[in-house]
């Protein structure tokens, strides 16, 4: 799909260290850490053969994260490159689990590939992660895993990294994995933690009281911090004080907290100390739907101002009340989420819906001045303003930073039933997921959001989301569901006359029924497509239509429209100095040139396309113009470096997933090798490019194997028969309406003939140079040639019927 080029600013840089600030209270756990330790490092640089993974499981508030982030830290320069902190969200209250799909695509962005290069499938994703990190020394933290089915595929197959998993249960099914079972701290340890949270306080020596406290807490770090941070912060509580409070608590809560009633007690204890601007923000935090906040959500349930909600989340940090994973974002344990969720009750519902509503407004509000940012943006929401975000690179970091938290509220005002924040969020972050690979949230999202809206209550937004959703199936490969989608956001704003959403719906059906080869189709939605762009005088629709255009003619052969479309599409593109549209241009010229012959210019324009496409950082245009310069070797007989200009393209084609682009790549590879002489390396490459194409239906590249097969067989007679497999690519090219296909079929056929069969052969190459010559293809005057040789052979076998003598 296109996307304009990028500025600077929007390009993803590799974020390999991610690790939360390690943890100075950390206490104990001695002789589980010493193992884990010893086991990495003697894995790391010893001979090992499979990758080590530990799998640290326990309660909630045993410290699981900090026992693995802690770990991480001391094995920082054993890998030194990078330690990943991925959380998985097994557990988190009102987030779902992180798919495997979506975990592996922010894999791939911390490891450095741009958004636009995540491939689509999961396999695909799994593939290009491993190629990344596998022959690098990286430290991978998978935190709140559900299961072993969420964690596998996102493990990498080199023993020169390491996994931490942490779980809240024994991820048995975890291959290989060693596990860490984390129980409540023993006695001394537990006092020993204490004493390191309040390091602030002067303690007696004697541990009797704290060691009261430490088992009122049951012994659980969680609740032991939070009863060390309640003492911090009053200084005139003694040891004694604390206790009797602690243990009043147990007695109060043991009926409502049978199974937390330490941790319950360590809550409560904290909750009531707060002052009441405190305890209602804290209370708040509990109504947000995602997994972390930062001041300005935080501000908006509160009804303050992001500094003093700032302020206040810091005193709630201080109170270990809430964790500050990163810099400025806080987020609630699951078991003090859920203890808010009591307190919540004790504010009149009026109050909390019009919290939850300034959130779901902030949020709405942001994301919709964000997407204004993006490329390719058509929410059509307005430029509000916001503090924070000023630029592209704002609004992307922004976005990436908020990305789950949006998703969660679109996801909880779907199912409340509240169409505006559903649509609004939905429209506003169609942009940014299509561009950063996320296309499954999208078709969620989107879905969600058509459901929410009803019959006809806003045909405008209906049309927008159908739209956007048609644009998201096709890149998840789903064409039926594309043009469906596309034809009734078409049929929407026709009935609104809207002629901008007219041209956009248009240039997405055309580029669409390109893909499935209905190039008639294609080439009318472009067309009107190009013509409404004209009328509104926008530049950049023309020249995207203008170039899908140039495809489709090359395509179908007609090739002076093609260069008309494309000659103009390049000037636009440079007007508005788009790198990718130009590239883009510049490859479809290179094609073009070289079908008809004309091999120095085709490379000229296929090496401008390269350089584009290397300075973008675009691995699938580069590949295209790897294959085009492979093709121009292939044609001077320079088959040794067009092999490794295909093996290239391929592995950069593997890399980002495109299996349609694969097929193409082992196509080319296939003749290539087959020029070289590595003829049974060709039947493979070969036979897999005709696999691929029936799996895609592709019926041209289907014909492209079969022909290529079968001149492979003329040569070397272990690749098949070469008279059937040109006859049935001869079939499967007139199916496909590729006619340079049917012409090379009806040349292959001949070739097999002309040996006994001179008539049949010479009927058939008649057919081909007619559709060579149509074609302008440089094939006509081979075929020419061997025409006046069978002519001087065989003079009456190879007259055309209205030649041939009377009585002869």
């Amino acid at each position: 799909p296109y996307a304009p080029s990028p500025q600077p600013e929007t390009r993803v840089t590799p974020t390999m260290r991610t690790l939360p600030r390690a943890v100075r209270e950390f206490t104990g756990r001695n002789t589980e850490l010493q193992r884990l330790l010893s086991a990495a490092r003697t894995a790391a640089e010893g001979p090992v053969r499979t990758i080590a993974i530990h799998a640290v499981d326990g309660m909630p508030g045993v410290g699981k994260t900090a026992f693995a982030v802690h770990a991480a830290h001391q094995l920082a320069d054993v890998f030194p490159d990078g330690q990943i902190f991925l959380e998985l969200h097994g557990h988190t209250h009102g987030q779902d689990p992180v798919t495997a799909h979506d975990a592996l695509a922010s894999l791939l962005l911390a490891a450095g590939i741009t958004a636009d290069q995540v491939p689509a499938r999961i396999d695909d994703r799994a593939r290009l992660w491993r190629d990344r990190v596998g022959d690098k020394k990286v430290l991978l933290i998978l935190d709140d895993a559900v299961d072993a089915a969420q964690v596998n595929p996102l493990i990498p197959n080199t023993p020169s990294c390491l996994v931490l998993v942490t779980s809240r249960r024994r991820l048995t099914a975890l291959t290989d994995a060693e596990p860490v079972s984390l129980d409540v701290l023993p006695p001394d340890q537990a006092v020993d933690m204490f004493r390191r949270h309040a390091r602030s306080r002067l303690l007696p020596p004697d541990d009797d009281e704290i060691r009261e406290i430490t088992a009122l807490c049951g012994g659980l770090p969680l609740a032991i911090s939070m009863a060390a941070g309640r003492l911090v912060s009053h200084p005139t509580w003694t040891l004694r004080y604390m206790v009797d409070r602690l243990t009043a608590k147990h007695r109060g809560l043991a009926d409502e907290y049978p199974d937390d009633v330490a941790v319950a007690a360590a809550f409560s204890l904290s909750y009531r100390d707060l002052p009441s601007d405190q305890q209602r923000l804290f209370r708040r935090l509990g109504l947000h739907p995602g997994p972390d906040i930062d001041a300005h959500a935080a501000a908006a349930l509160d009804g303050s101002d992001p500094a003093t909600s700032r302020l206040r989340l810091e005193a709630l940090y201080l109170g270990h009340l809430v964790d500050e994973p990163q810099p400025g974002r806080y987020r609630l344990h699951s078991l003090i989420h859920a203890y808010t969720e009591v307190l919540l009750t004790e504010e009149p519902p009026r109050e909390r819906d019009r919290a939850r509503a300034r959130l779901l407004d902030h949020y709405h509000c942001t994301a919709a001045h964000a997407a204004t940012f993006m490329p390719g943006d058509c929410s059509g929401h307005p430029r509000h303003g916001h503090d924070a975000i000023a630029c592209t690179d704002d609004a992307l970091r922004w976005l990436h930073a908020e990305r789950v938290n949006l998703l969660a509220c679109a996801g909880y005002a779907a199912e409340h039933d509240l169409p505006q924040y559903a649509v609004g969020l939905s429209t506003a972050l169609h942009a940014f997921l299509r561009l950063s690979g996320r296309w499954d949230q999208a078709r969620t999202l989107h879905t969600a959001a058509l459901r929410v809206l009803g019959p006809s209550q806003n045909r405008r937004n209906e049309a927008l989301i159908r739209k956007n959703l048609g644009a998201i199936h096709y890149l998840l490969d789903s064409y039926t569901d594309s043009i469906a989608s596309l034809e009734s956001a078409h049929t929407l704003y026709r009935s609104l006359e809207n002629l901008r959403g007219q041209a956009a719906v248009l240039s997405e059906l055309g580029h669409v029924h390109r893909l499935t080869e209905n190039h008639r189709d294609a080439a009318r939605y472009l067309t009107q497509a190009h013509a409404i762009y004209e009328t509104l005088h926008e530049p950049l629709g023309q020249a995207i239509a203008l170039n899908e255009l140039g495809v489709v003619h090359y395509r179908t052969h007609d090739y002076p429209a093609a260069t008309r479309a494309l000659r103009t599409a390049f000037t636009l593109f440079t007007r508005q100095r788009d790198r990718r549209g130009q590239a883009n241009v510049l490859n479809v010229v290179a094609t073009l040139r070289h079908a008809i012959g004309m091999y120095t210019p085709a490379a000229r324009a296929a090496r401008w396309a390269q350089k584009l496409y290397i300075a973008l950082g675009d691995p699938r245009g580069h590949a295209i113009t790897l294959n085009i310069l492979g093709a121009i070797a292939c044609s001077h007989g320079h088959g040794d470096t067009a092999v490794d200009h295909h093996i290239e393209a391929l592995r950069l084609y593997e890399t980002v997933g495109s299996r349609s682009c694969q097929g193409i790549s082992l196509n080319y590879l296939g003749r290539a090798l087959h020029q070289h002489g590595d003829h049974e390396q060709a039947m493979t490459m070969l036979r897999r490019a005709y696999q691929l194409s029936l799996e895609l239906q592709n019926r041209t590249e289907q014909a492209v194997a079969l022909n290529n097969l079968g001149n492979l067989a003329r040569t070397w007679p272990h690749a098949g028969n070469p008279l059937s497999l040109h006859k049935e690519a001869l079939a499967t090219a007139r199916d496909a309406g590729a006619q340079l296909e049917e012409a090379r079929a009806l040349e292959g056929i001949a070739r097999c003939l002309l040996p006994r069969h001179h008539k049949r052969a010479t009927t058939c190459l008649r057919r081909a140079l007619d559709i060579y010559r149509r074609l302008k293809a440089p094939q006509a005057t081979e075929i020419q040639r061997l025409l006046t040789r069978a002519q001087r052979l065989h003079p009456i076998a190879t007259m055309h019927p209205d030649q041939v003598p009377p009585g002869t």
